[in-house]
């Protein structure tokens, strides 16, 4: 047997993530994949999990283990790059809607998903760590979205993911293209809240968490599956919420013990144009119906006074709804013609 050679990761600066969408759940596709601004913090893993043997067989040794489940898994952390997260929306949510122009810019329109077995593609994602070969991991579904923005920095993205294959020492490509587009900073952000159908407002925030957990089963492993899990399916409902710090504001503790409704709308607006002559990269999260925590309460402090809002979403009508419920509605100006998931 051959002694292996040393393959030392080196600076960690010299990795990279690239992904792109599958035309069948598991079966890779790296031609024209997309590199994206990854932060340290992304990982995606695979583990080989054992099958522990307990036999009585005369012997007080640990016995070997045999292979069982393959468990791939992580999250990708990011901040949110205007010209890639209409592919984080359409990997989450599928296909868009879409209207606009090269000059103008493209709007598209994703609804939270309220039938079928799964919502969104699955992705080949190539991650490199350091200067090391590539871990390439194909049907991967990301199960969920978290978006986050305090009042100092770049708003952030993560996406939780499982995956089901896996292919090891893939070879490093040799050129990248990451967008020249800055991330979307904190003062990008305004929310508007309008509260049992009156006028719409303003509300000064410090920062916020939007998160979407979209249900999925993510333990179907199967058998006659090479130990590989199956395409995770809903297990329950696409779930949505939205925490809030804000100055202490009475009326909220209100409303939440009166289980008030709210809409609520995060608009994003970039300061660098999607079209040629005109429309601003943005992002707009409308959410039609939700309430405040009825335990919400201010706290009692010596300093100036702020209160922590969450509320859970509910279903109501949106803008491109045509009337159906949905819990939230994305939308998304940008470069990009379409999504077609």
């Amino acid at each position: 047997m051959v002694a292996p050679t040393a393959d030392l990761a080196g600076l960690g600066l010299d990795g990279y993530l690239r992904m792109q969408n599958e035309a069948v759940y598991g079966t890779a596709i790296t031609a024209g994949m997309t590199d994206v601004k990854q932060l340290p913090e992304t990982l995606i893993t695979l583990n080989n999990m054992n099958i522990d043997n307990a036999n009585v067989i005369a012997s007080r040794v640990k016995q070997d283990p045999d292979t069982g489940r393959k468990r791939v898994e992580g999250a990708i952390e990011m901040d949110q790059d205007p010209t890639i997260m209409g592919e984080i929306y359409e990997w989450l949510l599928g296909a868009a809607t879409s209207t606009g122009a090269a000059t103008t810019g493209y709007t598209h329109t994703w609804l939270s998903p309220i039938t079928g077995l799964q919502a969104g593609t699955s992705k080949t994602i190539q991650q490199a760590i350091g200067g090391n070969t590539v871990d390439q991991f194909d049907g991967v579904v990301a199960t969920g979205l978290t978006l986050t923005s305090d009042n100092e920095g770049n708003q952030k993205a993560s996406i939780p993911v499982v995956g089901q294959g896996h292919l090891s020492d893939v070879a490093r490509v040799s050129s990248w293209s990451f967008g020249a587009v800055p991330a979307y900073y904190f003062g990008m952000t305004c929310v508007n809240i309008t509260v049992d159908g009156f006028d719409v407002y303003t509300q000064k925030v410090d920062g916020y968490e939007f998160t979407i957990d979209m249900g999925y089963a993510t333990e179907e492993y199967k058998l006659c599956a090479s130990g590989e899990i199956d395409r995770p399916s809903f297990n329950s409902l696409v779930l949505g919420s939205l925490k809030m710090t804000i100055d202490a504001d009475r009326n909220f503790m209100d409303w939440a013990r009166a289980h008030t409704e709210m809409k609520v709308v995060l608009t994003t607006t970039h300061t660098t144009l999607a079209g040629s002559a005109s429309g601003y990269y943005t992002t707009e999260i409308e959410i039609p119906v939700a309430r405040v925590k009825p335990e919400t309460t201010i706290p009692n402090t010596n300093e100036k006074t702020k209160m922590d809002l969450e509320l859970d979403l509910y279903g109501g009508a949106t803008t491109g709804s045509s009337s159906s419920v949905r819990a939230f509605e994305i939308r998304q100006l940008d470069a990009t013609a379409t999504y077609t998931g």
